[in-house]
Parts: structure tokens; C-alpha cells; sequence
């Protein structure tokens, strides 16, 4: 408990111990650290005895080496072993501000009045009157009677004022690095500007980088020292592509069994007397990625700020989407977005995509299935037509041989006697003759003409099945596509 003082406030540190506070019920608990012949020790204790006896520090060090369990440092110590930061630079440059502007304030606010004896009634009035912002002066006629308002002097202290707010600003951030800069400046500009004011302040920062590697070499430390058991760590390298490492993993007899081809595997498991539910099975021969043979090299790798650099091409992609569309795809557009949902604004365009591709498949299935059955039903209207026309060549063959042989027996000479022994006179042999071959005749060229007609018409049929088939099977245009 640090000493009070006499505004009520506590200093930073004190300069009369006090052990116990009986008015806030609070008492003073130390934690000290110190080292001893090569080890650190620790305790706990208050004015009336420890806490906690002392005991060594349970850290090592890189070495194997006692090590203590505070990691401290300072952005700079004085002479007196004071700590402070950057700000304490500021606090002069902070008081000149406040000076010159409640200076400025004050100029601004009194005036002063030059005047002759007698110039007013009452000079205390008069003083009152001047202070008002609406006082009224009843000045004697011919007397001097001047105000001065002091206007140089608060100009000065204003300048002043200025200077020391410029002054400040630069030393300390400036308002790329804090926020606060008015203008609209690019991503790259702005990036400029926090790389200029950040070289300044690099000492703090890189005294914070070995700060932050001695914590994470601690804490390297004590994992060697303390995981004993079996784990798995996660280990994300890249984005969305999460593995994870088993560390301190015991190795069975049987484990290492079951990874060696079945030959192998035989061949030890004899030469070892092994039998299935032997307790040897169950038995550590070792310990995959024992984490006290690992080592590590820390490395803190500092990215800069780029939400301004990544909306400035984020902006240049939507124009470049904006002049040619259709060639990125949403999917790229919202990838390179800030927005802070957005791996759940691609899963769902994935989802409705795969939707809208099922029901496209359902929708072109069923066009092919429709397509099928109109091709099926042609094939057998073709088939049905085609034997339909079978059977009328057919009616219409038998039709004209009977026509023929009506009209050959009309014209036919009378039948020859046929008694044996007679004799046809040869003319009317030839006449039978003639008439039997023109009749093959006529019947050859009804048959040809028949046989045309039916190849042209399967020869149609079999084009409009084709086209059809090959229509059906085409993919279907896409909307607003030419």
C-alpha cells in the first residue's frame, strides 16, 4: 500500500511501508523472488510471517538451469531505477499546451481601460461594466476614456500554443498511427505515414518483440518439463486446413506389430513366442514425438495493417467485376471481402449452388426420360406403319396378280385340246407365252415401285429419330446466353 497523499491520491511507489490499512480492511502480501547460490527461490509473506515457505522455482531454463517465474521488462529506467514509457517525454510539452491556452483564454476574457481623472462618476462601476459583455459607459464629454482588449498579447500566446501542439504531435504518434487523420488518403499513403511516425518508437517495439519471445521460450520450457502425458496440439498453417500432431504418444508392442506387412509381422511374432492375448502385446517399447528430444526456433513474425490496403483492392476488383461481368465469380469477390461472416456466406452459396445443380439434373433427367419416350413411341408408330404398308404392298401385290390373271384368262386362246396325242399349234403356244411374261412384267414393276416407297419412307423415319434424339440429348441453353 503506497503512501496517501494530501490530494487524496496514492504514488507509484511508496515511501512509508504500511502493513495493514484498518480503515479499507486490506493488508500488504509480497511475493518475492530471489536467486541463491545458482537458484531461484520463491515465497509468499506478509509483516507477520510467510504464506507460503519458500520454495525453489519449479522453471528451468534452456540449459536445465533454475530459472525465475517472473519475465519483466521496462520501456526505460532512470538513475533512480524508475520506470517509465514514452508518455513521460510528453508531460512537458503537455503542460506548455495547457499554459498557453488558458494564457490565450485569459487575454481573451480581461481588458484593460486607460482613462483620464474624472473620465467617469464611478470608477468601480465603470471597471464592472467593461468586464460585461453588454456593459454600458457614461464617459464625460472630453475626457479620455480607452479599452484595450489585449488582442496582440492573446495572438502571441495562441502561436505559441501552435507551436507547442505541433511539437507535440510529432512526437508523439501521429494521426495516420492513432486514427485520426480527417483526409481521405489512400491505403498505401496511410500505410506510408505509420511506417514514418512507427520508426520513432521502433526501441519500445522491438524491446517488446524480446519480451514476447523470452514468454514464449518459458512457456516452451515448461511444456518440456511438465507435458508428460500424451496430447495432440493443432497446428493451423495454412487457412482452413487444420491438422493436428500427436505429441508424447506411447508406441505398443502390438502397435508396432500391426504396422509391418503380414510376412514380417509372422516372422516376429514367432521368433518373439508372441500369442494373441499375450500381456507382452501390451507392452511401451517407445515414445513417438517425445516432446523432451524436440526443439524449437521461436520466430515472431509481425504482419502489418492492411485493412485499409486490402478495402483499396477489394474496391479495385468490384470496379474490374463492374466493367466485365461474368468473369469473376461471386465466390472470388466475397473470399477477398472483409466481411467478418464470410465463411458462412460461402458455405451457404455453395449449398444453394449444389441445389440449383440437382435440380438441373433432375430437370435435364427428366427432358432425356420425356425425350426417350417420344423416340420409343416414333420407333414403334414406325414399326406399326411399317407393317401396316408390309400387308397393303402385300393386298395390293395379290390384287394386281389376280387383275392379271383375270385379264390373261380373258384374252387367253381357248385351252387345247387335251386328249392325249394333241398337238398346240404353235401360234397359240406363243400367244400363252406372251401373255404369261407380261404379266411377270407388270407384277416386277409393281413390286419395284412398292419397295421405293417403303425405303424412302423408313429412310424419313429414321432421320426424325436422329434429330430428335440428338435434341433431347443437348445440353439446354443457359438464360442470357446468345
Amino acid at each position: 500500500m503506497a503512501r496517501q497523499t494530501q490530494t487524496g491520491s496514492y504514488t507509484d511507489r511508496p515511501h512509508e511501508i504500511v502493513w495493514c490499512d484498518s480503515k479499507r480492511e486490506r493488508i500488504r502480501v509480497v511475493q518475492c523472488h530471489w536467486q541463491e547460490r545458482n537458484e531461484w527461490w520463491v515465497s509468499t509473506y506478509t509483516r507477520v510471517g510467510f504464506l507460503a515457505e519458500p520454495t525453489k522455482s519449479p522453471f528451468l531454463d534452456a540449459k536445465g538451469k533454475s530459472a525465475c517465474g517472473l519475465r519483466m521488462t521496462s520501456a526505460h529506467i532512470d538513475r533512480e531505477n524508475n520506470r517509465y514509457g514514452m508518455v513521460r517525454d510528453l508531460i512537458s510539452m503537455q503542460d506548455e499546451v495547457n499554459k498557453r491556452r488558458s494564457k490565450a483564454l485569459h487575454l481573451l476574457s480581461v481588458a484593460q481601460v486607460v482613462t483620464e481623472d474624472g473620465a467617469v462618476a464611478d470608477i468601480d462601476k465603470a471597471r464592472r461594466e467593461v468586464a460585461r459583455p453588454d456593459g454600458v459607459i457614461v464617459v464625460n464629454p472630453g475626457m479620455k476614456f480607452e479599452i484595450d482588449r489585449g488582442n496582440d498579447l492573446a495572438v502571441g500566446q495562441f502561436q505559441l500554443l501552435q507551436h507547442a501542439t505541433a511539437e507535440m504531435q510529432a512526437s508523439g504518434p501521429n494521426a495516420s498511427m492513432s486514427g485520426t487523420d480527417p483526409r481521405e488518403l489512400s491505403g498505401r499513403a496511410i500505410l506510408a505515414q505509420q511506417a514514418g511516425g512507427a520508426a520513432a518508437h521502433e526501441p519500445i517495439a522491438d524491446t517488446l518483440r524480446m519480451w514476447n519471445r523470452d514468454l514464449l521460450s518459458i512457456a516452451w520450457m515448461a511444456a518440456r518439463q511438465y507435458w508428460t502425458a500424451g496430447r495432440w496440439v493443432r497446428v493451423t498453417d495454412e487457412l482452413n486446413s487444420t491438422r493436428w500432431v500427436g505429441i508424447n504418444q506411447p508406441v505398443r508392442l502390438m502397435d508396432e506389430l500391426a504396422a509391418l506387412p503380414d510376412d514380417q509381422r509372422a516372422q516376429a511374432m514367432q521368433m518373439m513366442r508372441l500369442v494373441p492375448g499375450d500381456p507382452r502385446l501390451q507392452q511401451v517399447i517407445r515414445v513417438e514425438n517425445d516432446i523432451t528430444d524436440m526443439d524449437v526456433d521461436i520466430t515472431i513474425e509481425e504482419g502489418i495493417d492492411v485493412p485499409s490496403i486490402q478495402a483499396e483492392q477489394f474496391q479495385n476488383l468490384l470496379q474490374l467485376a463492374g466493367t466485365q461481368p461474368g468473369l469473376i465469380p461471386p465466390e472470388m469477390l466475397i473470399a477477398a471481402s472483409n466481411f467478418r461472416n464470410k465463411e458462412d456466406l460461402l458455405k451457404m452459396l455453395k449449398d444453394r449452388q449444389e441445389a440449383q445443380a440437382q435440380t438441373q439434373q433432375k430437370v435435364q433427367k427428366m427432358a432425356e426420360d420425356k425425350a426417350q419416350a417420344d423416340i420409343t413411341a416414333q420407333q414403334g408408330k414406325a414399326a406399326a406403319d411399317f407393317a401396316l404398308a408390309k400387308e397393303r404392298q402385300h393386298a395390293t401385290v395379290h390384287h394386281i396378280a389376280d387383275v392379271h390373271g383375270g385379264f390373261a384368262e380373258m384374252n387367253a386362246p381357248p385351252d387345247p385340246p387335251s386328249d392325249p396325242g394333241t398337238v398346240v399349234p404353235p401360234e397359240v403356244q406363243a400367244a400363252m407365252d406372251g401373255a404369261n411374261l407380261r404379266g411377270l412384267h407388270a407384277k416386277a414393276a409393281v413390286d419395284e415401285a412398292r419397295a421405293g416407297d417403303l425405303r424412302q419412307s423408313a429412310v424419313q423415319r429414321v432421320g426424325d429419330m436422329l434429330i430428335a434424339r440428338h435434341n433431347a440429348l443437348a445440353p439446354p441453353e443457359q438464360p442470357g446466353t446468345a
